[in-house]
């Protein structure tokens, strides 16, 4: 643990960001009208500032600081996604610099969540601090959140009103972000048609079988492969690389699962299950949340599949913000067992996952704008 200035600041930041999140979350749980976008206004304008104003965080800000350069500049790569393109270009256009850019990408994320979260405001007092204080990998992962925000405002037509048009005009505008979202395009479509809930023993054993069984050197099988198809410039960095990012031995990899995380996911699954019984508007986020269980073992295990598996990923946490506050909420519906664990892992979960790990355990400096001193990026 490494307590210094700069951490002790992303603490308190971090400690505002969820004051903020449940009081806002609590107050739309407790409206008697259909949500507006316009009633997150406090949480898109305090996580806006906390992501935004965040400087060298992780290596894609720094590196795509200088293709945003680039293209501010008319040099560019002929096969650059075109709506990113065109986004980095009307951001120039309006005096932006890449800075500015990121506090925009932070700001539509947000606005996605929240756009997404309004038809479901009963559980938003412990859904929106754990989503909130669970975007930090997106602050690495900018283009790629930036393509999933307008999936995700597209999926939440598509869930609330079967709006297929407008889902697939968003979906479009994501894929022309980032060409690799189109795995994630395929999964929410094919899952908007499977409308059981899924079975829980099933996935758990699923999820029990990707950590004991499957072996990260799997992947190195692939090496030869990847380096001798043509998949186009766009992606020849990775082709070079693929040693880096198929073998394990190059990266480090988190495969080590505590009898805590088991624990926790099996009360997951079970919970989350009973739930959907009552809260059947919450099946299709639920069905995702257990593909994301069994996937998280896998992904972990190489940095490349930890990419892919992270958006979804992210809907099993908003999830289980709901489950816990339907366990605190009806705790004669669930049980005295199962309440009680409810209660002590929040509390541990939030102390020190969400407080603690993230602010004094992160492995690169929480910096800010005004600790850059001058700097365009760390590397």
């Amino acid at each position: 643990m490494q307590i210094t200035e700069v951490s002790i600041i992303y603490f308190i930041f971090r400690l505002l960001l969820f004051v903020v999140a449940v009081w806002n979350g609590y107050i739309l749980s407790h409206k008697n009208r259909k949500l507006k976008i316009s009633d997150f206004s406090p949480i898109i304008f305090v996580y806006t500032f906390y992501s935004g104003l965040r400087w060298g965080r992780g290596v894609d800000y720094n590196v795509y600081y200088w293709v945003y350069e680039n293209i501010k500049n008319g040099v560019s790569r002929e096969d650059n996604e075109p709506l990113f393109e065109l986004l980095v270009k009307i951001s120039v256009w309006l005096g932006f610099s890449w800075q500015g850019f990121v506090v925009f990408m932070s700001f539509f994320l947000i606005f996605a969540w929240c756009f997404f979260l309004k038809d479901y405001k009963k559980h938003l007092t412990l859904a929106l601090p754990f989503l909130c204080l669970n975007l930090t990998m997106a602050e690495n992962l900018m283009r790629w959140c930036l393509g999933f925000s307008f999936i995700l405002i597209g999926l939440s037509y598509l869930l609330s009103k079967e709006d297929y048009k407008r889902y697939f005009i968003f979906c479009t505008m994501g894929f022309l972000v980032h060409y690799a979202l189109i795995l994630n395009i395929l999964l929410f479509t094919g899952l908007f048609f499977f409308k059981k809930s899924f079975s829980p023993i099933l996935f758990f054993v699923l999820y029990m079988g990707g950590i004991t069984i499957f072996s990260a050197n799997f992947f190195t099988n692939f090496i030869d492969v990847v380096q001798q198809v043509d998949l186009g410039t766009r992606f020849l960095a990775y082709q070079e690389n693929a040693a880096m990012w198929l073998d394990p031995e190059e990266q480090k990899v988190g495969g080590d699962f505590s009898y805590l995380n088991v624990l926790a996911t099996f009360f997951f699954m079970f919970a989350a299950c009973k739930m959907v019984k009552t809260r059947p508007e919450w099946t299709y986020v639920y069905n995702l949340s257990l593909i994301a269980c069994v996937c998280f073992p896998i992904s972990q295990k190489l940095e490349l599949l930890m990419r892919l598996e992270y958006i979804i990923y992210i809907f099993k946490i908003v999830m289980t913000g709901v489950v816990m506050m339907d366990v605190l909420k009806n705790r004669k519906y669930y049980g005295k067992c199962m309440y009680m664990f409810a209660v002590i892992f929040l509390a541990y979960y939030l102390c020190y996952s969400y407080m603690v790990r993230e602010s004094f355990m992160t492995s690169d400096p929480p910096y800010y704008i005004w600790d850059a001193h001058g700097r365009k990026t760390l590397i």
